[in-house]
């Protein structure tokens, strides 16, 4: 499966991270948000716009 760059549209939650586990890291192309005791994934900031693409397997 190739990525979905530059196919438009907006955010879709496609999975569930429990980044609650501290033990727990982001996927690959992602990065790690922490502020609060709050952990949370997201996309690498740039300065010229980014696109990260994963795929999830499915159970």
């Amino acid at each position: 499966m190739g990525t979905v760059c530059g196919s438009g549209g907006g955010w879709t939650r496609l999975a569930y991270l429990d980044m609650s586990d501290a033990t727990q890291n982001c996927p690959s192309g992602f990065r790690l948000y922490q502020s609060g005791g709050v952990r949370a994934c997201g996309r690498p900031g740039t300065n010229s716009g980014s696109c990260s693409s994963i795929t999830f397997p499915s159970n």
